[in-house]
């Protein structure tokens, strides 16, 4: 959290006396997967054993974000500060070597470890602009600087009615050293490296279509391939400050 805020403090300024800044809001959907290795891990009913199982090695993500961008540069060299919040589902399946039981004697199918991560995020970005014939297109890359502060975990049934959920000082949900399930639990301070393209319409809409590698600097210590893909729309807010497409008319061709 620490290094988030120091983020802000450092950035913040710069936006806000910058002589060509576009302020505006956006909403982003991603979807991805993540392949890790096949690590075991256990659970337990209240008042019973733990029941071992492993994770498949595939997890679906899905997610959703709003922002607010602010846009800064020299001509056509342009970098954009936002700052936003993140919402996020994370599914990974579970297999089991014999059939699961629950306390009411009934076979649960199906299982899944379910994560819901709540996240606020500052993205930096350089985004050189172009023309492709008279479409204003701009290409992007950076990062998003992200820190959960809320997580959910549990484990469901193929019918997405929860058996067991993980919360501090319980003990029904075991990692037993499986690093993409520790990692789940222990989300904090994480950087996904982006790049992207962006197409302007209006002045006012920009439409970004990008990929994203989340939680990068830990992705060799949970043995895991990432990748996620994402589109949003920005709606530009038009201010008396000299705007985005105002300043690149001049290389239209």
């Amino acid at each position: 959290m620490r290094k988030l805020i120091v983020l802000l403090i450092t950035l913040l300024p710069i936006a806000a006396f910058s002589q060509k800044v576009v302020n505006g809001f956006g909403v982003e959907y991603l979807m991805g997967k993540t392949y890790t290795s096949t690590e075991h891990m256990r659970f337990a009913f209240p008042d019973t054993s733990k029941i071992e199982v492993n994770m498949t090695g595939e997890t679906k993500v899905y997610g959703g974000s709003l922002y607010f961008p602010f846009d800064m540069g020299v001509k056509r060299h342009r970098f954009t500060l936002a700052i936003g919040f993140e919402y996020k589902y994370s599914s990974v399946g579970l297999g089991t070597a014999a059939p699961v039981i629950d306390n009411n004697r009934i076979q649960r199918e199906g299982l899944c470890l379910n994560s819901t991560t709540y996240t606020p995020l500052v993205q930096v970005l350089y985004r050189p602009h172009f023309y492709i014939g008279r479409l204003h297109t701009s290409f992007s890359i950076g990062a998003n600087f992200k820190y959960t502060v809320f997580k959910s975990l549990e484990i469901s049934d193929k019918d997405n009615q929860a058996l067991v959920s993980y919360k501090d000082g319980e003990n029904l949900i075991d990692f037993g050293g499986n690093p993409a399930g520790e990692r789940m639990r222990d989300l904090g301070f994480h950087i996904d490296p982006r790049i992207g393209l962006d197409f302007y319409f209006n002045n006012s809409f920009m439409l970004s279509i990008f990929a994203l590698v989340p939680d990068v600097t830990n992705i060799a210590n949970t043995k895991s391939i990432k990748v996620q893909f994402g589109a949003g729309v920005t709606y530009l807010i038009k201010t008396n400050k000299i705007t985005e497409a105002k300043i690149l008319q001049q290389y239209k061709k």
